[in-house]
């Protein structure tokens, strides 16, 4: 069952179904979008990876020994995840 038109779920089974979306469909998503993107600052994408990926490592330069500290008790708790429980 198709979702009802007018709806950006609809407008997704429009792409996936390989037709062109009708207009309300398409505002529908356009409507969604633009109240993602002011929610979350429009922060999405590679770009955002790269950035975060940057600024991450500035972070460990910075702060040295409080992200090795960090890092060692995440790397215990993955490893405690990983084990049996008995």
């Amino acid at each position: 069952m198709n979702p009802p038109h007018g709806t950006s779920a609809r407008y997704q089974q429009h792409i996936k179904d390989g037709e062109r979306a009708c207009k309300p469909c398409k505002a529908a998503a356009a409507d969604y979008l633009r109240k993602w993107r002011k929610r979350t600052g429009g922060i999405h994408g590679r770009a955002s990876a790269k950035a975060r990926s940057r600024a991450l490592i500035q972070l460990k330069d910075l702060h040295a020994d409080e992200f090795e500290a960090l890092f060692l008790d995440q790397l215990r708790a993955v490893d405690q995840e990983r084990e049996p429980s008995t």
